[in-house]
């Protein structure tokens, strides 16, 4: 094995954890600021998951997250670590901005759809990048490759990691694109008049990390497909314990990591149980869940039984997970599983060729679990 190239792998494969963890972070944030400021009426309504069907079109816009303030006002939001590059997908994503830019049905906090009479497009940016990405926009702008009629607003976000007080902080672009028009809200209440000089400042909104936990640990996700690991992780730590038996949990409680919990899941059944019980109106998919446990099975954590069923092999990783705690000032509380299921999967991706990669995610019967003791409670033979 490589080991720069493993290293690399490692790193690229938390990276992508790290920046979907961060993403969730942002949706939290705003879900918080905006629930806590503006939900006065019913038809207020904060959308983690939104989807829109413009024309009764067969393909949804999916936009991070969305707002609608009243019959009058919504605001799409779309996150972004930083634009394309490269200048055709550039243009690309340009095109699904404009997108944006048509009547939409958003969700009212009563139940019922509503097309405001207007909505702004917002427009994030990480920080690190936000000066380059200033410029690019501002050109798309003038050059008219970028046109809407809805008001876009250009905000960086960036989180500040202090001591005290660890917050995100969101900031308004004063010369690219427009204000929020937000017009149809109380003066008290309008971002325009906030983050702009009209108001005789010019405020950024800081969004303390402790405040959105607990927004964070029902939305879980953000509005697209998560990277494997990021969902594994989830799924480990939150939802397969609540699947052992008693006996199981009395074994788990002795947290020794070499115990393996057998556990057969359906793919069907987990995504229901994660839309349900763990992530309300999350939209799960199916195939994302798969994908995930087609990421366990080449971390070796799993093994394909048949389309749709796979065997976990689960496990009290908690000790094991420790030596990681002190090395990471990641803000996810699922960090240090990361990194453990990142160096398991990347020892196999760097050292298999790619025939054995594809016998570890190969559906074989003979994968199950074999019977359990009676009682798992028991101890084996040498175990004392």
């Amino acid at each position: 094995m490589g080991e720069e190239e493993y290293r690399e792998c490692v790193d690229d494969i938390f990276e992508n954890f790290r920046r979907y963890d961060q993403y969730v972070d942002v949706v939290s944030s705003w879900e918080h600021f905006l629930t806590e400021q503006y939900d006065h009426n019913d038809m207020f309504h904060f959308d983690r998951f939104p989807a829109y069907f413009p024309d009764d079109s067969n393909t949804p816009l999916e936009p991070s997250f969305s707002v609608l303030f009243n019959k009058d006002y919504g605001i799409v939001f779309d996150v972004n670590q930083k634009l394309p590059s490269v200048e055709t997908q550039f243009e690309s994503r340009l095109t699904e901005l404009e997108q944006y830019d048509q009547d939409l049905q958003f969700h009212a906090g009563n139940g019922d759809r509503v097309a405001p009479s207007k909505h702004d497009i917002a427009l994030l940016i990480n920080g690190d990048n936000f000066q380059t990405e200033k410029l690019r926009v501002r050109n798309a702008l003038d050059e008219s490759q970028l046109d809407v009629e809805s008001n876009l607003v250009l905000l960086s976000y960036q989180y500040i990691d202090q001591d005290t007080n660890p917050k995100y902080q969101f900031q308004r672009a004063s010369m690219v694109g427009d204000n929020f028009g937000d017009d149809a809200l109380p003066d008290s209440l309008q971002m325009s008049t906030r983050m702009s000089m009209e108001g005789g400042t010019f405020k950024n909104i800081d969004i303390p990390a402790e405040v959105f936990y607990d927004r964070k640990a029902t939305g879980v996700l953000f509005n697209s497909e998560p990277p494997p690991l990021y969902l594994a992780c989830y799924i480990w730590h939150t939802v397969l314990y609540d699947l052992l038996d008693d006996d199981q949990r009395i074994v788990w409680q002795r947290r020794d990591p070499t115990k393996i919990l057998d556990l057969v899941v359906n793919v069907s059944d987990l995504t229901e149980r994660l839309n349900r019980d763990y992530i309300p109106d999350g939209g799960v998919h199916e195939d994302w869940v798969d994908n995930t446990l087609e990421y366990m099975c080449v971390a070796e954590t799993a093994d394909k039984i048949a389309d749709g069923e796979y065997y976990v092999k689960f496990r009290n990783l908690r000790d094991k997970r420790r030596e990681y705690n002190d090395t990471l000032s990641d803000r996810s509380e699922h960090s240090d599983l990361a990194h453990l299921f990142a160096e398991w999967h990347c020892e196999n991706t760097v050292e298999m060729e790619s025939g054995e990669l594809q016998e570890l995610v190969k559906a074989d019967t003979s994968n199950g679990p074999d019977e359990p003791r009676e009682d798992l409670t028991q101890p084996e033979l040498g175990e004392f």
